[in-house]
């Protein structure tokens, strides 16, 4: 007898990419790579500067590095799996890893 509380869930989902553009994923996806790279480089300029420079550790300069931060969490954490899928064919994403 089951429980009713119990609930079922599959271990991992296969992502397919653009169905249809096989051959030109690589291209599709070579400009997300360069503004994921010129996103990490800036918010990390950003945030080195706010923290090395004295004077602006005043509020509005720190919430400026709270987006940056913020703005590196969420790029790192899907925009390297999107690449993963395009460029490497990793498929699988876990269950966890899709609610989160």
């Amino acid at each position: 007898m089951l429980n009713a509380s119990t609930s079922f869930h599959p271990a991992a989902f296969l992502l397919v990419g653009i169905l249809g553009l096989e051959a030109t994923q690589f291209w599709i996806t070579f400009p997300f790579c360069i503004m994921y790279v010129i996103a990490m480089v800036g918010n990390v300029i950003v945030s080195f500067i706010i923290k090395t420079e004295p004077s602006l550790h005043e509020p509005m300069y720190l919430f400026l590095a709270m987006l940056a931060i913020t703005d590196l969490v969420l790029t790192t954490s899907t925009v390297p799996k999107m690449l993963g899928v395009f460029w490497l064919d990793s498929r699988e994403i876990g269950f966890h890893a899709c609610l989160a």
